[in-house]
């Protein structure tokens, strides 16, 4: 029998079993706690209704396997299924728990983990996009493209993350929904174990995806000087320096994740995403796998810890002294004057550290040294208010000063790019995240509605003008009075603005450099489409977009230019909302 709604009835007892337990759970204390998950185990194992998962579909994508896994391949096993999505910072913060599980019961003890990728965005369901991530976020064991939400639905998942874990005949043991519930999945999974101790019938045919090779490992925020670049080697767990022509005149950190201060020569970043200059020898970084804000003084050759403990914080507020100061996976760091704003991910937030004692939006002080929320409730949202302590951001991934007094914010997870006025705190939207996709208005240059997707940076130039870096979209928009209009493919993930007329782009371990002028694309030559979708208020016939593309094209640490220029016109109905494949020169790419 089965709720009116189809809710099955053998998955609503469970969930309410679950619910007694849970609280039994937290209110038991120490070894009792383990009587509890064991007592549990029995019961629900041996239930007489089951909710049974025994096929993870043969019919869908597999990743880091050989094969698709089949129910004889589960048969025997404790299985958890994380489902989750790559662009996720709340998926993410549940993977050094499972890494841990993982450790602590390889495959060959019967426990086997595998992830379920039921994707956000359209970008995030197309397989090679998901295995890129995967390598990306070092996750090896079995994953399965659940690109149109097959699994998810069959197992009534709504919320990511979610972690499923199962017993040996596939019956359905315990749902854990959001990052905060992962504290129990290793003591259930321990007592699971004992109580099953499991035998598979079957070994597996994994077939982890091996990192790329080459000078750079998914690199994330670049920053200009006039005479450097510093890039985020994130894949790499490092900072790299290199002159304008791509030569590395210096590295810090290993290419092995840890945290540790001290000396140039044995420091150690976990995947480093935000970089920012500041004068006269100093790089401040993001360290975002250490949930830490580092300062690389290239003078002393010393590397030290500005705020943050290493380990992952929940608090929303801050205040305290910066190395006291917990931090929730800060992305992005933007320097204005004597404060260092921080774009804290983890807690949806815009965070600053101080320099020196300042006065922030008219009226609010703030000590030196300390560290402390400035902008966003903690709640994941997409809400401006004039009380920055009121609006909420969804995951903000890139910052950038426009002067006089704003800083811009990319706010991934809303699909938004967000002002924040340092005079008086109001959070605005620039654009992007409405209902209504938005353009650009060509006929008076206003940025009207312009559509964009999980935008992970975005750097302005002080006249005016400014990059966005889409993260998840095969499009790249720059938008300016002038009404330029720019498209970026197989998006980059990082954009700097200061070398002297010119700007840079890393994407899959590769580097683009552009003139500002003409507004133009970047594109890897293995892309050859785009789609653009122009809105109805688009009052010219035709666009005609003139293109100026450099490519530094890299062999090892070897990097050289070419260039092409051409002309593209693309026709524009006014009917309505349309999307138009553009087709580049084949020269492009020769």
């Amino acid at each position: 029998m089965e709720p009116c709604d189809g809710y099955p009835t053998s998955l609503l007892k469970l969930r309410n079993s679950q619910e007694e337990f849970e609280n039994k759970f937290y209110a038991a204390g120490g070894c009792d706690r383990n009587a509890v998950v064991a007592s549990y185990i029995a019961e629900v194992s041996s239930s007489d209704d089951p909710f049974t998962v025994t096929d993870l579909g043969t019919d869908l994508e597999w990743i880091n396997t050989s094969r698709p896994l089949v129910s004889y391949d589960l048969r025997g096993r404790v299985v958890v299924l994380d489902f989750f999505t790559f662009c996720c910072i709340n998926c993410q913060h549940v993977l050094p728990t499972v890494k841990l599980l993982e450790q602590e019961f390889p495959v060959q003890s019967g426990l086997l983990v595998v992830g379920v990728h039921s994707a956000k965005f359209d970008h995030e369901k197309q397989l090679g996009n998901v295995s890129k991530a995967l390598m990306r976020l070092g996750i090896t064991h079995p994953v399965v493209n659940d690109a149109h939400s097959s699994l998810w639905k069959r197992l009534r998942i709504n919320c990511w993350p979610t972690l499923v874990v199962l017993g040996p005949s596939g019956q359905a043991l315990l749902f854990l929904v959001g990052e905060g519930a992962t504290q129990l999945l290793l003591p259930f999974c321990r007592m699971a174990m004992e109580h099953f101790h499991p035998s598979p019938v079957t070994s597996l045919p994994l077939a982890p995806g091996a990192l790329p090779t080459g000078p750079l490992c998914f690199p994330a925020k670049v920053c200009a000087t006039e005479t450097r670049l510093i890039i985020a080697d994130t894949g790499h767990h490092r900072i790299v320096i290199t002159s304008h022509s791509g030569t590395v005149l210096q590295a810090v950190g290993g290419y092995e994740p840890g945290y540790r201060d001290g000396p140039l020569n044995g420091t150690l970043f976990s995947e480093p995403n935000g970089v920012h200059w500041r004068d006269p020898h100093f790089i401040l970084v993001a360290d975002t796998g250490n949930h830490a804000v580092r300062e690389i003084d290239l003078e002393n050759g010393t590397v030290s810890t500005l705020a943050g403990t290493g380990k992952q914080g929940q608090d929303t507020e801050g205040g305290r002294l910066g190395q006291q100061q917990e931090l929730n996976s800060p992305w992005d760091v933007c320097l204005v004057d004597n404060v260092l704003f921080i774009a804290m991910a983890g807690s949806h937030q815009i965070w600053a550290f101080f320099f020196g004692d300042e006065v922030l939006f008219g009226k609010q002080t703030y000590s030196k040294g300390t560290c402390a929320c400035i902008a966003g409730s903690g709640a994941e949202g997409n809400r401006n208010n004039s009380y920055p302590l009121r609006a909420t951001f969804a995951q903000p991934s890139g910052l950038c000063f426009q002067p006089p007094s704003s800083l811009h914010i990319a706010d991934s997870e809303s699909s938004s790019i967000r002002s924040l006025s340092l005079k008086d705190g109001t959070v605005k939207n620039i654009v992007g995240g409405g209902l209504d996709p938005t353009v650009v208005d060509l006929d008076s240059g206003h940025v009207d509605v312009l559509a964009i997707v999980a935008p992970q940076a975005t750097d302005c130039d002080g006249v005016n003008e400014e990059s966005v870096s889409e993260g998840k979209c095969v499009s790249r928009v720059k938008l300016s009075p002038g009404g330029h209009l720019c498209l970026r493919f197989d998006p980059p993930v990082g954009l700097a603005v200061g070398a002297p007329n010119r700007w840079k782009v890393h994407c899959s371990h590769q580097v683009w450099t552009q003139n500002p002028l003409p507004a133009g694309t970047l594109e890897p030559a293995t892309q050859a489409t785009a789609n653009l979708t122009l809105h109805e208020h688009c009052v010219e016939q035709e666009l005609n977009i003139q293109v100026t593309v450099q490519v530094y094209v890299c062999k090892g640490d070897v990097c050289a230019p070419r260039s092409w220029s051409f002309c593209v016109t693309l026709s524009v109905d006014n009917d309505g909302p349309k999307s138009q494949e553009v087709f580049f020169p084949k020269d492009v790419y020769a």
